[in-house]
């Protein structure tokens, strides 16, 4: 009687890489449903995962993480519902056939634009969408392109003295605007630097766009929330139009900055509606 085995996790191996090779195409076998393998950090290890053991089109979810050394990524596989990709700076990433695509994870420079720009497209089917970007140089783009299934979103722009001060907040309003099923919404926007803020006597001056409801939305929670104008204009939006927010909490490194900009926010919403 065979025993089935769904799950296989390596961790710690110091084999060789043909040892290691033999050992992985023995055990994964048709019934393994997943497999983790973690090689030692230390020594100089290098080991490169057969493609073989991925080739049979019945694999959905990969995940990446901390591969300091990994410059590529390239799949094929055409059922892939799950890529997360953490604590690695890969120079090319190609996935394929990504429309049965569902939960996306990414970490890379200039990730916000091209995640508005590419992924409505290559991606139709994505329900939640993590990405994270250390330099964001380009505003986020207005498009017509949709999220039509997507419910829940973080972006993150932490970038510490990098990130780039000109880039404006209000402009992730892109996302919101195409995502007419979104529920959950994280905003990472902790920075050394912060583009110009305002004071309440500056928020006469905001920015207003023609309201657009978002009837689904729940929950939104910004973290790193400061007075940069495009954040207050941002949180104004995003308090006028989603009717059904249940909780949009607000934490910061800076308590002043948080208040500060709550108190733009009041007043506002406080002048446009009068």
């Amino acid at each position: 009687m065979a025993l089935l085995m769904p799950v296989i996790i390596l961790t710690g191996f110091f084999l060789m890489e043909h040892y290691l090779d033999g050992w992985l195409q023995t055990a994964v076998t048709p019934g393994i449903k997943e497999l983790t393998l973690e090689l030692c950090h230390r020594g100089k290890i290098k080991y490169n995962i057969p493609c073989s053991l991925l080739s049979d089109g019945q694999l959905c979810c990969l995940e990446v993480s901390d591969c300091w050394k990994l410059r590529v990524i390239a799949s094929k596989a055409r059922n892939l519902v799950r890529f997360i990709l953490e604590g690695v700076s890969v120079k090319r990433l190609s996935l394929g056939e990504t429309l049965q695509m569902k939960k996306l994870s990414l970490q890379r420079a200039n990730l916000v634009c091209h995640a508005r720009t590419e992924l409505p497209s290559s991606m139709p089917n994505l329900e939640t969408l993590t990405i994270s970007s250390h330099y964001e140089r380009v505003n986020t783009p207005v498009l017509p392109t949709r999220f039509v299934f997507l419910k829940h979103l973080e972006i993150s722009l932490v970038a510490g003295w990098t990130f780039c001060p000109s880039y404006d907040y209000f402009s992730l309003v892109s996302f919101l605007d195409v995502s007419p099923y979104l529920e959950n919404w994280l905003l990472n926007v902790s920075q050394e630097k912060y583009e110009a803020s305002i004071g309440v006597e500056g928020s006469s001056q905001l920015r207003w766009m023609p309201e657009h409801l978002h009837g689904c939305l729940k929950s939104v929670k910004f973290k790193g929330f400061s007075s940069a104008k495009g954040l207050v204009e941002l949180t104004c939006y995003i308090l006028k139009n989603a009717k059904s927010l249940d909780r949009s909490p607000y934490t910061g490194h800076h308590l002043w900055l948080a208040l500060k900009s709550l108190l733009c926010t009041q007043t506002a919403l406080q002048r446009r509606s009068n």
